[in-house]
């Protein structure tokens, strides 16, 4: 826990078990597995209602009125640019959550594509996008860790469990 504190939900239990989990997650980041551990370590333990569609998972919130996206995809490292905002690798990672987004939206047409909101997870990078209303266009947000980058570590994956918890996805 180095320079910075951080709270964990208290789903996890102890800081113990949080690094327990954060230790699979970084597992299931190397091997590819990272939806099957959201699937079995956050959603299933959390009674989380979800779909699995392969190559994401769905959750429909009926309470906030939004579809959550998570999806895993292997992107180059975003630290390597100088601008977060004027990066090719972010162009792509948006492209590809676009074609989630446009995926979902047609399998399911309950609701508007601004209500659809994607986890985008990587080996290099825990990355929300979601739709701003008042200015019009997708908006990201990324996890950073301690270091202010944003390679993932168990400060950035506690943020992660902790909004999904805000988001009322999980307790």
């Amino acid at each position: 826990m180095d320079n910075k504190t951080y709270h964990i939900p208290k789903w996890v239990g102890n800081k113990e078990k949080f690094q327990e989990l954060y230790k699979e997650f970084k597992r299931s980041l190397s091997n590819g597995n990272t939806l099957k551990f959201l699937k079995e370590k956050i959603f299933e333990p959390n009674n989380v209602k979800y779909k699995d569609y392969g190559d994401y998972i769905e959750i429909i919130n009926t309470k906030d009125d939004k579809v959550y996206l998570f999806i895993y995809y292997d992107f180059d490292n975003i630290d390597e640019w100088d601008d977060l905002y004027d990066n090719p690798t972010i162009t792509d990672i948006l492209e590809y959550a676009d074609e989630k987004i446009d995926e979902a939206f047609e399998r399911n047409k309950i609701l508007e594509l601004e209500n659809y909101e994607i986890f985008v997870i990587g080996k290099n990078a825990i990355i929300n996008v979601s739709y701003n209303r008042y200015d019009y266009e997708w908006m990201v947000l990324y996890f950073f860790n301690k270091n202010k980058e944003c390679k993932p570590d168990d400060y950035s994956f506690a943020k992660f469990l902790r909004i999904l918890t805000k988001k009322g996805i999980i307790n």
